[in-house]
């Protein structure tokens, strides 16, 4: 997804929970995520004093997958897109076990342009009638609302942004 797969982030992205990985006296990296408000304070002091001993990985395939979502950019279906400048979908993978009596659900759907552009979306399904495809019934699709749009660099800002649009 990026050519880099690691940068320093800047002090700004510091948050608890932020996962990074810190160089030891060697050039060996140890991964290592702020727990507490003293975490963060060393954390930036390190930062302030070296820039090139902390670093953190950019978003790619498997941070996304991490939360569950499955990479579908390459499957026909309910989740193709006609739009050129979309590089990658990665659909939620939920169970639905009320599928049976429900006549509506949602899916979430996030969506990586080619501009780096990331885009999330609750996309709602109609029970139109029954048979086996999808599971319990034939389903429409009934209208989608966008939840997010902009620029996600790191696993830790993707986290916070799902649970902020309350997807996880």
């Amino acid at each position: 997804m990026v050519e880099t797969k690691y940068y320093t982030p800047s002090i700004e992205e510091f948050h608890v929970g932020f996962e990074y990985e810190y160089r030891t006296n060697g050039d060996d990296w140890i991964k290592h995520a702020l727990f507490t408000k003293a975490d963060l304070l060393e954390c930036i002091d390190d930062l302030e004093e070296n820039d090139n001993i902390i670093r953190t990985k950019h978003l790619d395939r498997e941070d996304i997958e991490s939360f569950g979502f499955v990479d579908v950019s390459r499957t026909k279906g309910n989740y193709d897109s006609t739009d050129e400048r979309e590089d990658k979908v990665f659909l939620l993978k939920q169970n639905y076990p009320s599928l049976k009596v429900s006549d509506y659900h949602n899916r979430f759907v996030l969506r990586i342009m080619k501009d780096r552009e990331i885009r999330i979306q609750r996309r709602g399904y109609c029970k139109v009638g029954e048979g086996a495809y999808p599971p319990h019934g034939c389903w429409r699709y009934c209208g989608s609302s966008h939840l997010f749009q902009g620029t996600i660099r790191n696993r830790s800002e993707l986290k916070r942004i799902l649970t902020q649009i309350g997807v996880i």
